[in-house]
């Protein structure tokens, strides 16, 4: 019995601590408060959390990972949204308040670029998809837990205050003020959710999960720890290496292979349009619309006419949905491929999106029941398409493609071009909405069907495949693709890593090295 699925359950409750600092926000945005609120302020709350994130990718993330390690690196993510979440939760004034949703930004970055990567890099390549987008399950439990609690408090407070509920944000602003004692504490509760999962995750992870076989082999240069660890996971004991030797053997010897001064230079040449597929692929994930569907998923609702209170039960709903289809990706990813689901997601999206721009436009004012309904119908199908495709596809493919020495800064590159597009589509979307109407819609559907073509050529199929081969598998792609403006920086097919492929994929005349190594610690 191997302990991954063990581990895969473990990483999910880990990045539910993420999942819940982002779902209580959307409930709060929806606020009635916020009309009181001015643009600028709601804005610079938003960008202080994705100035915490950006710095975590850019700055922060791939220095802890490749120097601390994965392991310790992966536990200082819940830790910062719970340092957070605590500043958040005592926050009386704004510079607090954005104080907390930087550091929480901070957090929230590592857990999502550093919890794949761990994922990644302990999986079996059979498996890798499903460790990947199982520990991505948890994000979207822990962002449907946190709209849930966000609008069941929202619906209590409904009754009791509804003279001054819309105060409930203006406390975080102005100083606090005796009489929303009660609104205001339940507020401060809220906030803390994420602690639950990060304290659970931080604890067992400590005692239970190992450093990963990759970072201790080819960074820290410890190649028996590594086949010790290599052979835990594989469900191996010490004594009866019998079964699993032989494969666990060939993934260690992969791993072991020293990258020599020649291949170094090769890893330069083709890890470019690498970084540039994986970035562009995040930014994809982005603004095929995602963001906006979960910021302003209420707000959309609004507008269909449906009450506040229902449109965050909707939005609760919603995310709760995506949950079975994630769970379904897990087993997808690894069956029908990476190219399948994210080409299959963007078509599921691009027809939810060209219905909720017709409809309204054909029905304006909202003045077909049947066609809002319609509406809110599939805006829960763009939710499906999203969560088979770009939504956890986007990190497993990331996490995968690099080399190992530069996998976490590949990885966290790619990252903030999520953050970026995340950026741009929370100022585009409002923007959009307001001048074009539903229309922006086709703006997006557009923006989905380009993305098929772009996919289907740039992006060679990864599943199944050691994440040792996949230099030589970008090798090869490259110059018998058509030669479009990403290749601009291909390798041209006399360069040297095609020549090193070949031995890349077929390391047995090396073989005899091994064994007495790998021997040497199962005993």
């Amino acid at each position: 019995m191997t302990p991954l699925p063990l581990l895969t359950l473990l990483l999910a409750v880990g990045t539910s601590s993420w999942g819940t600092s982002t779902g209580v926000v959307g409930p709060l945005l929806a606020h009635e408060t916020f009309s009181h609120l001015g643009g600028w302020v709601r804005g610079s709350i938003t960008a202080a959390y994705y100035v915490g994130t950006l710095a975590s990718y850019l700055v922060l993330g791939p220095r802890l990972a490749d120097g601390c390690g994965r392991r310790p690196a992966v536990m200082v993510g819940p830790l910062l949204l719970s340092i957070g979440a605590v500043l958040l939760s005592r926050a009386h004034a704004l510079p607090l308040v954005l104080g907390g949703r930087c550091v929480i930004g901070l957090g929230a970055g590592l857990v999502s670029s550093l919890v794949p990567l761990y994922a990644a890099e302990v999986a079996a390549r059979e498996s890798r998809g499903k460790v990947v987008a199982g520990s991505h399950a948890g994000f979207v439990a822990g962002v449907a837990a946190g709209l849930w609690v966000g609008a069941s408090f929202r619906h209590r407070h409904h009754h009791h205050h509804h003279h001054h509920h819309h105060h409930l944000l203006l406390l975080l602003l102005l100083p606090h003020q005796q009489q929303q004692q009660q609104a205001d504490e339940s507020w401060r509760l809220i906030v803390l959710l994420p602690l639950l999962p990060a304290t659970l995750f931080i604890a067992a992870f400590y005692f239970w999960a190992p450093e990963t076989p990759r970072w201790l082999a080819v960074q820290a240069n410890r190649p028996d720890e590594a086949g010790r660890v290599l052979c835990w996971l594989r469900g191996g004991r010490q004594e009866d290496g019998n079964n699993t030797t032989t494969t666990t053997t060939d993934e260690l010897h992969a791993l072991l292979e020293p990258p020599d001064s020649s291949d170094a230079a090769a890893h330069s040449v083709s890890i470019r349009p690498r970084l540039v597929r994986a970035f562009a692929l995040q930014l994809i994930a982005q603004l095929c619309g995602a963001t906006a569907a979960k910021y302003y998923l209420p707000q959309l609702l609004r507008r269909l006419g449906v009450p506040t209170r229902a449109a965050l039960v909707a939005g609760a709903a919603e995310m709760t949905a995506k949950l079975p289809m994630t769970l379904l990706e897990m087993w997808a990813i690894d069956a029908l491929g990476r190219s399948f689901c994210l080409v299959a997601g963007c078509l599921v999206m691009a027809l939810a999106l060209l219905i909720n721009g017709a409809l309204p436009l054909l029905y304006p004012h909202n003045s077909s029941p049947a066609a809002d309904a319609v509406c809110v119908v599939f805006i829960f199908v763009y939710a499906l398409g999203y969560s088979l495709g770009l939504g956890p596809a986007a990190w497993v493919y990331s996490s995968e493609i690099f080399p190992t020495p530069l996998r976490a800064r590949g990885l966290n590159w790619a990252a903030s071009g999520g953050a970026l597009g995340s950026l741009v589509v929370s100022f585009v979307w409002p923007i959009g909405i307001a001048h074009l109407g539903s229309a922006v819609y086709f703006f997006f559907m557009a923006f989905n069907l380009a993305c098929v073509p772009i996919i289907y050529i740039f992006y060679p199929e990864t599943k199944g495949r050691a994440l040792e081969d996949m230099d030589a598998l970008f090798a090869n792609q490259l110059p018998n693709r058509p030669s479009l403006p990403l290749n601009s920086t291909a390798i041209e097919p006399g360069d040297a890593p095609d020549e090193d492929a070949p031995d890349e994929d077929a390391p047995d005349e090396d073989a005899p090295l091994l064994p007495p190594r790998a021997r040497h610690h199962r005993n």
